[in-house]
């Protein structure tokens, strides 16, 4: 079946935030994107694919999704290009439907390994540390108001799929998820030049990580409700640490460590 004009219409209305946000839908481009949401139990609402991108291993896909309940659609090239990357989309993209949410107190109550970030503005940055803490079983990250959306779609694309697993809410206030995370006895932890080395870090068994700003780190008034500033031990005479990275490093720490 091609794709209608209102399908295109919703599609290339998707690179838009405000409309993700009215929507409650996002956009994952390419063939390994999709597969990811075959592998994270998550049906598309819409697929738009290109036929001469369709490979067997990929009608089996297709096939499946619209065995599930997704509408699955041929687009052509021109209008494929109006909607996704044209670099990345490897001739599909899909309409995601966004998953509702508890609220972040109660997801604080469930969980032992959270992730706080602060006023992350870079889409690479946000999504490879969504990534990261995809691969250390991270049980929830909180994005802070002034961040760049996590349904962004260089966001989507940098985790990798990591987003359709991840318990993540945007738009948190993180003064009021530190002080909830505080109640609840979260051992919490700040990144920051002047902390001492993350290899003492210890924990009583769940944890709170606070990473803050590209260029000007965890504010003041975050970095004071933590228990611990912590920082990495610099071996050579770089300026700073990439935050994604900064993530992975402590991360390993913190997950690492047992009481």
């Amino acid at each position: 079946m091609r794709i209608s004009k209102s399908q295109l219409t919703l599609l290339r209305q998707l690179k838009l935030k405000k409309e993700r946000d009215v929507r409650r839908m996002f956009l994952v481009e390419g063939w390994r994107g999709i597969a990811e949401c075959r592998s994270a139990g998550v049906v598309p609402t819409l697929v738009a694919y290109d036929p001469r991108s369709n490979a067997p291993d990929h009608r089996n896909l297709l096939a499946e999704f619209e065995r599930n309940g997704a509408t699955v659609v041929e687009v052509g090239a021109r209008d494929l290009n109006s909607i996704a990357d044209t670099v990345h989309s490897q001739g599909i993209v899909a309409a995601i439907t966004q998953r509702n949410m508890p609220e972040a107190k109660e997801l604080l109550m469930n969980s032992r390994f959270v992730v706080v970030l602060d006023r992350i503005t870079d889409p690479g940055n946000l999504g490879t540390i969504l990534r990261t803490c995809d691969w250390f079983g991270i049980d929830l990250v909180l994005v802070s108001r002034g961040s760049v959306s996590i349904f962004n779609e260089k966001v989507v694309r940098s985790t990798v799929g990591s987003i359709l697993r991840l318990n993540v809410l945007e738009n948190i206030d993180p003064l009021d998820a530190l002080s909830s995370a505080k109640e609840m006895k979260y051992d919490i932890f700040s990144t920051g030049m002047t902390g001492t080395d993350v290899r003492g870090a210890v924990h009583r068994g769940k944890f709170v990580l606070l990473l803050g700003n590209e260029a000007h780190g965890v504010d003041a008034r975050l970095s004071s409700i933590a228990d611990r500033l912590i920082s990495i031990p610099k071996r050579g005479s770089g300026e700073s640490l990439n935050v994604a990275v900064a993530a992975g490093i402590v991360l390993e720490h913190l997950v690492s460590f047992r009481a």
